[in-house]
């Protein structure tokens, strides 16, 4: 019998309806509550396959949510899975040793995804959205998402970066470009989910490698299943990028290749 993939209109759906019931809570006061998180979670609970977009929809925001209560990296820390990398200007590094000692910052950046990726198997997922600081520069995101025993995802990987060059300032009269970043704008998030692999068909083959010049460092995290891989690269110039493939029906299709230029935002 050959696996069913998920209607990818049904996948759509849920990713809108629940990315606009978090963006309903959090209308006013910017806060999404614990209440409304615990039942957006019984609601994914019951959804007719496992891999499910908004439940990383619902993760990024109480992320969100618990850096601005809470302080920045208390809650990088509170979110990150054991082993978790950070990948910074000077490469991928333990994340738990770069967050040691590190104090909150009076304010924290802001952020909202604006596209998820998960594996067929729900194992691993990828985030990607745009971050605001409090001086009002923007920027890019990058986040790794790991499904753990306690069936929670925590991320595994983070990096992100400012635009650089910044976009010019809006006039004052104008309404923001959504490029900008509008924290809460959650129900522009596009949910991709893998296909899942045919049973009794050969296993699914890695997803290509290009060939880096030489001193590049890259690594790499693949899905249990096989369906998903992201791969993160860091160049000797100190040029970072992330590059994500999904399995599809035909193949692996290429979902992103996403550079990350400039000095780490803590984000």
């Amino acid at each position: 019998m050959t696996a069913r993939r998920p209607r990818p209109l049904a996948i759509g759906i849920l990713v809108a309806g629940m990315a606009a019931l978090l963006a309903s809570c959090a209308a006013g006061q910017g806060r999404v509550s614990r209440a409304e998180l615990a039942r957006i979670d019984r609601v994914l609970e019951n959804a007719p396959f496992k891999a499910q977009p908004s439940r990383i929809v619902a993760t990024e925001a109480a992320f969100e949510q618990a850096a601005v209560a809470d302080g920045q990296w208390t809650a990088f820390r509170s979110f990150a899975a054991p082993g978790a990398l950070i990948h910074v200007e000077e490469g991928a590094t333990d994340a738990g040793q770069w967050l040691e000692g590190r104090s909150d910052p009076a304010s924290s950046v802001r952020w909202d995804a604006r596209a998820v990726w998960v594996s067929c198997d729900a194992r691993l997922a990828v985030s990607r959205g745009r971050l605001r600081t409090p001086e009002g520069q923007v920027g890019t995101y990058v986040t790794v998402w790991q499904l753990q025993d306690d069936r929670e995802y925590r991320w595994i990987y983070d990096t992100g970066a400012l635009d650089d060059p910044q976009p010019p300032a809006p006039p004052a009269d104008e309404t923001p470009s959504e490029d900008l970043i509008v924290v809460g704008a959650l129900d522009s998030v596009q949910g991709h989910v893998a296909a899942c692999p045919a049973s009794g068909q050969p296993p699914i083959p890695p997803a290509p490698v290009p060939a880096y010049a030489e001193d590049t460092s890259t690594g790499a995290f693949v899905s249990p299943d096989g369906t998903l891989q992201v791969r993160w690269v860091h160049r000797p110039s100190g040029e970072r990028s992330v590059v994500l493939h999904h399995w599809q029906d035909d193949g692996w299709v290429q979902g992103m290749d996403q550079p990350i230029p400039g000095p780490i935002t803590g984000r």
